[in-house]
């Protein structure tokens, strides 16, 4: 099992507002769950990788394949000491995910995590916009996810939000962007920390270089922009992420 690294990081919270899209316009959708963790005294990464170690074992044994475990931690985020780490699990159904807490809490995995007290824990709804261009090497040591707030201008909807920013990414695909993006829409567990701003704008890349490189390729070009009639967003944070397990 890879090393988890060392850093503080913050949980990127929630939102209350929900537009639900139109059944015929309806992408991907992916179930996930979020848990922002303080360490129990005496504890670190290292115990945190030790039960991540005894977790795989147990999702193996239970034939679990269907569960995509990532954890992050910061880049650039301010404050970036409320919590020690962060959990993101993706499923592709909320029943696959029910069921899989289901059995979590009938085992005694629970007592060995190094980190009971978790001051955020959220269920959310991903829709993918686009995934990360398939010519691209996915560094599962290192990628990175930008995380950006974002409120829906007057008369627009989460549907218009998701056409808009797929534009986007086509025209900047076109220009040589590899970069994935999802709208994480809260659920159970979301709370009012997100003030007015209405959704999560997810952006993906698959390696710091990339993410470097994606930046570079569009600082100071004036380009269409799509999205600029539907939303707008603010304080974008900037994490590196390493994945735990993957979906077989």
């Amino acid at each position: 099992m890879q090393k988890i690294k060392n850093i503080t990081i913050a949980f990127f919270t929630s939102l209350i507002f929900f537009s639900p899209l139109k059944a015929a316009d309806m992408p991907v959708s992916i179930s996930a769950e979020y848990f922002g963790c303080k360490f129990d005294e005496n504890k670190d990464f290292g115990d945190l990788n030790r039960f991540v170690n005894k977790w795989n074992k147990w999702m193996d044994e239970g034939n679990w394949n269907n569960y995509t475990g990532n954890i992050l931690t910061p880049l650039y985020k301010s404050p970036n000491d409320e919590i020690d780490f962060l959990w993101v699990g993706n499923t592709k159904t909320i029943t696959e995910m029910a069921l899989g807490q289901s059995a979590y809490r009938k085992s005694n995995l629970a007592s060995a995590f190094p980190a009971k007290s978790c001051l955020y824990s959220m269920r959310a709804r991903q829709l993918v916009v686009q995934d990360i261009n398939e010519d691209e090497t996915w560094n599962g040591d290192e990628f990175v996810v930008a995380y950006h707030y974002c409120s829906l201008k007057e008369g627009k909807s989460i549907d218009d939000a998701f056409n808009a920013q797929k534009s986007r990414l086509e025209i900047w695909r076109a220009l040589g962007d590899s970069r994935g993006a999802r709208i994480v829409l809260p659920s159970h567990g979301s709370g009012p920390l997100m003030g007015d701003t209405d959704f999560v704008l997810l952006m993906s890349h698959a390696s710091l270089e990339k993410w470097g490189n994606n930046l570079d390729n569009f600082y100071g070009r004036e380009l269409d922009n799509p999205t600029a009639e539907v939303f707008s967003c603010k304080n974008p944070v900037l994490y590196t992420g390493q994945t735990i397990r993957e979906q077989i």
